[in-house]
């Protein structure tokens, strides 16, 4: 068990059942289900993380350094080989990182003003670079499905998004955006589903977020958050992509269906009122304190013997909240119930984890 001090970043893998956290104490790797830490890697190795990206269950781990005793400066995007535990890339822009990202084919990094596709792991090349929205802090989302790899982004234009598919883009063809304007006020939060089908859009007002068809651009959704101004802290779909949940800086987490076809018990008056704006089938409360978790879907949360709790056989709407403090927080999806509430420092000990060496 490693101990962790000023938790800076707290990332999920594209399937919401393991994640990393980076701090001034190095890099802590959680798995969801049983709940333990599978790895620990400690500021000796990879000195102080800021971002730290997680791929599904291979062996890399992506890294940016900083806080209080970062091994490299901050404008270096590096990949660490965790089964070999040592640096094994290392792409170096001219200004801060503020986002990262990689799939088993891209590297993406993004700046205050720009965003850079590279080709990876080989032949490590930049495929094109875009300009983003002003004070946007790197904003992007990005699924690595090898099927449908999509770079969704804040355009300059108020509102606009631009959808980027990176499976066509390569050294000699650079397609151009998909350009939505999909909300009056400045982007906030963007998120795209695994399968890389609908991309959710939500603005600074934070009241409405709409879902559209990330091939095409059509407006699937509106989603109707509340009536109040709020400060989007997060946005994520389900890995089944039935359902999106909405976190705010007002400690509530909305979750919608995102489905075609909707349960009719799971519709309310506005939604008979206004066909195309659907509300929350679900409302959560975080504690005092836990707004800016990073929230998540979880299948069968069943945690390790050494932690005493009574949940077993929980069914993939139920909601996980990870914060900086660092805690979890277990939620049931239908009704908003607390379940537990996990202390992650008393979480340990190392375990065989890396299943797709790289």
């Amino acid at each position: 068990m490693m101990p962790v001090d000023n938790v800076y970043c707290i990332s999920f893998n594209g399937k919401q059942d393991t994640f990393a956290m980076g701090s001034d104490s190095g890099i802590r790797v959680i798995k969801v289900v049983p709940l333990q830490e599978v790895k620990s890697f400690s500021v000796d190795e990879v000195g102080s993380v800021t971002i730290v990206r997680i791929l599904n269950k291979t062996n890399l781990l992506g890294i940016v350094s900083g806080g209080k005793f970062p091994k490299f400066a901050g404008n270096a995007a590096l990949i660490f080989d965790a089964f070999n535990r040592k640096f094994v890339v290392e792409i170096t822009v001219n200004s801060l990182v503020t986002n990262f990202a990689f799939s088993y084919s891209k590297l993406i990094v993004a700046q205050a003003k720009h965003v850079t596709v590279f080709s990876f792991p080989n032949n490590l090349q930049k495929l094109r670079c875009e300009e983003l929205a002003e004070h946007c802090n790197g904003l992007f989302a990005f699924n690595a499905d090898p099927k449908a790899e999509y770079l969704v982004y804040p355009g300059r234009t108020v509102g606009s998004v631009h959808i980027v598919n990176l499976l066509t883009t390569n050294q000699t063809f650079c397609p151009a955006p998909l350009i939505i304007n999909a909300h009056k006020n400045k982007i906030a939060r963007l998120a795209i589903n695994n399968l890389g089908t609908m991309i959710a859009t939500g603005s600074t007002q934070g009241t409405l977020i709409h879902i559209y068809n990330a091939k095409n651009g059509e407006k699937l959704f509106e989603l109707r958050r509340g009536m109040d101004t709020v400060n989007l802290r997060c946005l994520r779909f389900s890995p089944c992509s039935n359902y999106l949940l909405a976190s705010s800086n007002k400690g509530t987490i909305h979750i919608f269906s995102v489905t075609t076809k909707r349960n009719e018990s799971h519709k309310s008056l506005a939604d008979l009122l206004n066909k195309d704006e659907r509300r929350s089938i679900s409302r959560i409360t975080l504690k005092k304190g836990e707004e800016d978790s990073e929230c998540v879907f979880i299948n069968n949360f069943m945690p390790n013997s050494s932690h005493k709790s009574n949940i077993l056989n929980i069914c993939n709407d139920d909601i996980i909240s990870v914060s900086t403090k660092p805690c979890l927080t277990h939620f049931s999806g239908s009704n908003g119930e607390l379940k537990d509430y996990v202390d992650l420092s008393e979480l340990g000990d190392n375990h065989d984890f890396w299943t797709t060496p790289i």
